[in-house]
């Protein structure tokens, strides 16, 4: 990555200066430095990608890049602007995804549960469960919530933020719900783990309390 940044000036004007210039850009992003990443996809989307399948593949990494850095409004924009490239298969199903992700970080839920409407990704009922928590729709929570929780084990919450936070929705959700029976079955399940993480222990003894 330095030797790019070094040698940034002499990079061929040819396929394989684009490539180098596209591969900086997504490693920048992969690695959360999405300021530095920034700059470097504007760049090759702006003068390097030539045709639609390239745009449209470095746009949506852009936009993400944008949604990292606090930039949602532009992530959505570089979205609806290049959206028509997305031909292929990879970028149809992720650009339902980077639209959502946007619209969640402009707080506007319903519209990014429009963009997920028929995504059947792995991260897709994730980012359900973040529209569905923000609208307190807690049915909806609690649907969406069983299936991805009923696939994790306890063991896997201490190292896992998603996890947690996950896990506790769920019980929020059913606590809401008065679902005392499914609630009791996820505390008995995940509650020993529970109780030595400190960011979850107070909040599942409160729902539990709450729920009675």
């Amino acid at each position: 990555m330095g030797l790019y940044f070094d040698f940034k000036e002499l990079l061929p004007s040819d396929d394989r200066g684009d490539r180098a210039m596209e591969r900086a850009g997504q490693l920048l992003a992969e690695q959360g430095l999405s300021d530095r990443a920034i700059p470097v996809l504007e760049q090759v989307l702006q003068y390097r990608a030539q045709e639609p399948i390239d745009k449209a593949r470095v746009a949506l990494m852009l936009a993400d890049a944008y949604t990292h850095n606090g930039k949602p409004d532009l992530a959505v924009q570089i979205l609806d602007k290049y959206k028509q490239f997305a031909t292929n298969t990879v970028q149809g199903k992720n650009w339902p995804l980077a639209e959502a992700r946007a619209l969640l970080a402009l707080r506007r839920p319903a519209y990014a549960l429009e963009s997920l409407k028929t995504s059947s990704e792995e991260q897709a009922p994730w980012l359900r469960s973040d529209a569905y928590w923000e609208l307190q729709e807690w049915n909806r929570l609690a649907e969406t919530l069983n299936p991805v929780v009923r696939t994790l084990q306890p063991e896997s919450l201490p190292n896992n933020t998603a996890n947690q936070v996950a896990v506790l929705r769920l019980a929020y959700a059913l606590g809401q719900q008065q679902n005392r029976t499914a609630l009791e079955a996820l505390l008995e399940r995940f509650g020993s783990t529970a109780r030595e993480i400190p960011a979850m222990a107070d909040s599942m003894a409160a729902i539990a309390t709450q729920a009675g």
